[in-house]
């Protein structure tokens, strides 16, 4: 077999935050979304959301998946997904929101191209 060589490639910050996403629980399994918009990097799933800022790579804010959707914690919410919309120039989220059998969809839309703070649409 060939011998494969390694490229040294530089990597911008978004790619680091993407990298350091990967280890924690796996991009795509166990519900965890991950979108990049112009200016952050957002990550939900689990029991939580974060916002990393792509220019430093540090995170930018942090609240319970709960939090994030604004629903109280008796909601179950599962089947979290992230998108960053070019066009419209926002980040979109939703989730499958279970409320003791009376199961619906929650939905954030960011105002702008950062989605901190967090901001709602309903």
């Amino acid at each position: 077999p060939a011998a494969t060589a390694k490229a040294k490639v530089k990597k911008s910050k978004g790619e680091q935050i993407l990298q350091s996403i990967v280890g924690i629980q796996g991009v795509g399994s166990n519900g965890l979304a991950v979108a990049a918009g112009p200016k952050q990097v957002i990550q939900l799933g689990g029991p939580a959301a974060r916002a990393y800022t792509k220019r430093t790579g540090k995170q930018a804010a942090a609240r319970t998946t709960n939090q994030f959707f604004n629903v109280d914690t008796s909601f179950v919410l599962s089947q979290p997904t992230v998108v960053y919309d070019p066009l419209g120039k926002r980040f979109v989220a939703v989730a499958v929101a279970d409320d003791a059998g009376d199961v619906g969809m929650v939905m954030r839309i960011s105002k702008g191209t950062a989605a901190t703070p967090f901001t709602s649409k309903k």
